[in-house]
């Protein structure tokens, strides 16, 4: 879980601490995701320059989001974001949570030359079409 980042609807959140803390004060961290126009740092936009002028949609379009959202809890809880009382979540418990999951992750992970032997070669793939995954510097990982 701890290397799977980016977070949430498309990868908004980098980190998991500002996931969970998505979940327990949704309004705050959409403001802040807004305010400080995090969308022009997720890879999607990086080559954008016209980025930043698309504020004012974006923050429409998610107040628009953010108010579906709110309908959906009260016409169909059971399939909507859950509603946490942030007074019922104390803000260390998301250190913990954030803290469970980074144990999780198996320390082979961290480096290439553990995992690799998990690695299918190109040869390996039974129809000649494997992807091979690779980092932002194009590095395989």
């Amino acid at each position: 879980m701890e290397l799977t980042a980016p977070y949430g609807h498309a990868g908004a959140y980098a980190n998991l601490e500002t996931t969970f803390s998505h979940y327990v004060l949704p309004d705050q961290t959409t403001n802040d995701f807004l305010r400080f126009q995090e969308w022009c740092a997720l890879a999607p936009f990086l080559s954008q320059s016209t980025c930043r002028a698309a504020a004012a949609t974006v923050s429409t379009n998610t107040r628009i989001a953010m108010a579906q959202m709110r309908t959906q809890r009260v016409t169909d809880p059971a399939n909507a974001m859950p509603v946490v009382d942030p007074n019922s979540v104390p803000f260390e418990s998301i250190g913990h949570m954030t803290a469970f999951l980074h144990s999780l992750t198996d320390p082979c992970l961290r480096t290439r030359t553990c995992f690799q032997r998990w690695i299918p070669t190109p040869n390996e793939a039974p129809d000649g079409l494997q992807l091979n995954a690779v980092n932002a510097q194009g590095n395989p990982l």
